[in-house]
């Protein structure tokens, strides 16, 4: 086979991008090697997955250069040619055509064409505004070359020209620069010290957002703002900053580019999973959140949604009782699933949805339909499930084992997070004490597991449904004793 590096960047490009490349290196500027285009050629007949037999080197060499004798130095070069006309190819494709308009502009400074300047440079801060400047990299760069095409000009200039504003630019769009590139880095290490390492330590943190804080004028600047209040969530889960950036996505969403967009609803899911976690639980919020990535086009990417996002906003929406919502949401979207993850969603879905119209039996049908669990998530999500359905069908020697069974599972589990761990617990230690109420029928058990309940403050997993239950349970022990008593 030839080598491995051009054929892995020949296979990465699209369809269209392979077709492009063939009208690159058919362009004598890019490309004087007739050779080359033969090489393309040849292989365009294999695109894209180049796994052929025919692919030797010595077949190629025959191809092309039509003589038996094989000279590995002339096929190397061949090889080696083609691989730095692809990267070429690419580097063109990916550039930004602002870096095009910046060259262009230093140019027509040095040579001091000055009416040409002028009118590019207008022309260019009007692009500029239409564009993705995140990181206010290409209105620095401008700037610094405006400034030095002023300087070129300064025996030109009058005494009004020092106060120009011009001459301060690069300093003031410097400033801007570092903020959003410190900042954007600073919000990319809180994400890190909250998912890899507690203990991590951010740099200079605090004098950033000191400095931000007292100079009113940065916070002025939408794209500095945003990101301020980003980082805010992520350290102090602060609610003020929550709704600003909240506010701003609803506003400005059709603006900004689909990573912004992801930043800003990932911050904002943070903070309601924080609170959830400290059992200020308001699942409405957290779905109206999620629901922004259906508004936004951020669930399905490349045709494909990620599992974790697929499995938190059906299971946010089933705890809201949104369930004609949920069982569409399932309908439309599992089939935007990877492969794997599909028989533990939809089956899993399913499960709930049939559970919610207490047809138990159609239910744990679905549950026994799940084969390996592919998302780590999912088995604890059946396991909860299989109690509550046992304990609905009163079946409660099956409560006892698959309760026993899940507090096994987590203890051999190394994969679910601490945590979720101390979650599951807390949800076992209620459902027993259920059970047992339920296996007893003692008022004074049932009073204490009422209690216990309403005194706890920390998530609890399915916590309206227990309550129901617990009201149940009262009901009928009362009934029960009238009816002793009579």
């Amino acid at each position: 086979m030839i080598n491995g590096n051009l054929l892995k960047l020949l296979s990465a490009l699209s369809e269209s991008e392979f077709r492009k490349f063939g009208k690159y290196i058919n362009s004598p500027y890019f490309n004087a090697n007739a050779k080359l285009i033969l090489l393309y050629d040849h292989l365009s007949d294999f695109y894209p997955d180049f796994d052929s037999l025919e692919l030797s080197r010595q077949n190629i060499f025959r191809k092309i250069y039509k003589e038996d004798r094989y000279v590995e130095g002339t096929m190397f070069y061949l090889i080696s040619e083609m691989e730095k006309l692809v990267c070429s190819f690419i580097s063109q494709e990916k550039i930004n055509t602002l870096s095009f308009d910046l060259a262009l502009l230093e140019d027509l400074s040095k040579k001091r064409i000055d009416s040409l300047f002028e009118k590019k440079y207008r022309s260019f801060l009007k692009k500029l505004d239409s564009s993705n400047d995140s990181d206010n990299f290409f209105r620095y760069c401008s700037s610094v070359i405006y400034s030095s095409h002023l300087d070129n000009q300064k025996n030109q200039l009058t005494k009004k020209d020092v106060f120009r504003e011009e001459w301060f630019n690069p300093l003031s769009e410097l400033i801007k620069y570092f903020l959003k590139r410190i900042l954007t880095q600073i919000l990319l290490l809180t994400n890190y010290n909250r998912t890899l390492n507690e203990k991590l330590e951010i740099p200079f943190v605090r004098k950033i957002m000191d400095l931000i804080e007292s100079e009113s004028k940065y916070l002025e600047q939408p794209d500095i703002k945003i990101i301020y209040h980003l980082i805010r969530i992520h350290i102090y889960n602060d609610e003020k900053s929550y709704f600003t950036a909240k506010e701003f996505l609803i506003k400005n969403g059709k603006k900004l580019s689909k990573v912004q967009i992801s930043e800003i609803i990932n911050s904002l899911l943070i903070f309601c999973f924080n609170n959830m976690m400290n059992g200020k639980s308001n699942y409405s919020e957290q779905f109206e959140i999620a629901k922004l990535r259906i508004k936004f086009n951020q669930l399905v990417v490349n045709n494909i949604i990620r599992i974790d996002a697929f499995y938190n906003l059906f299971m946010m929406a089933v705890s809201l009782e949104e369930f004609d919502w949920a069982q569409d949401f399932l309908k439309k979207y599992s089939i935007n699933l990877e492969q794997k993850f599909r028989n533990n969603a939809v089956h899993y879905g399913n499960a709930r949805i049939f559970f919610y119209k207490k047809e138990y039996g159609e239910a744990l049908k679905e549950l026994s339909k799940i084969k390996n669990f592919s998302f780590i998530h999912y088995k604890p999500a059946v396991k909860i499930l299989q109690m509550m359905i046992y304990y609905e069908l009163k079946l409660l020697p099956e409560c006892t084992d698959a309760a026993n069974s899940f507090i096994q599972f987590l203890r051999n589990d190394k994969l679910v997070h601490t945590d979720y761990k101390k979650v599951y617990d807390r949800f076992i230690k209620i459902y027993l004490k259920l059970v047992n109420v339920e296996s007893s029928k003692k008022m004074s058990k049932l009073n204490d597991l009422s209690q216990t309940v309403k005194n706890l403050k920390e998530m609890l997993i399915s916590r309206k449904w227990i309550t129901v239950k617990i009201d149940e349970l009262e009901k009928r022990m009362k009934n029960s004793q009238t009816k002793q008593a009579i």
